[in-house]
């Protein structure tokens, strides 16, 4: 662990000669920092599997609501059919009812 503060020290261009209390205190933030970054990644990585959770569920929310949306449009074009049938239908019904008052008269 000397070796690598020393290392560190000289990529920092500090000193290389470390007094033995400084080196203790200097390993003890180590571990501080060590833990703490630590810490940090598995925050992260809750919350990128949080995100992911959330991106899932809305995207299968999206999906139903599409589903949703085409299912009511297809209803709405079955009912459209449906109507214009029915009216057709009606008008067949009153232009024979016509003819035959017409045969009739």
């Amino acid at each position: 662990n000397k070796k690598a503060m020393a290392e560190r020290y000289a990529r920092d261009e500090a000193p290389l000669v470390i007094h033995p209390a400084e080196a203790s205190i200097h390993e003890h933030f180590d571990k501080i920092f060590y833990r703490l970054n630590q810490r940090r990644e598995e925050v992260i990585s809750r919350f990128r599997e949080r995100v992911e959770e959330i991106r899932a569920a809305v995207t299968t929310r999206l999906n139903t609501i599409q589903q949703l949306i085409d299912s009511k449009a297809d209803l709405r074009g079955r009912m459209k059919e449906n109507i214009l049938h029915s009216m057709r239908e009606k008008m067949l019904e009153d232009i024979d009812t016509k003819l035959t008052q017409l045969q009739v008269a």
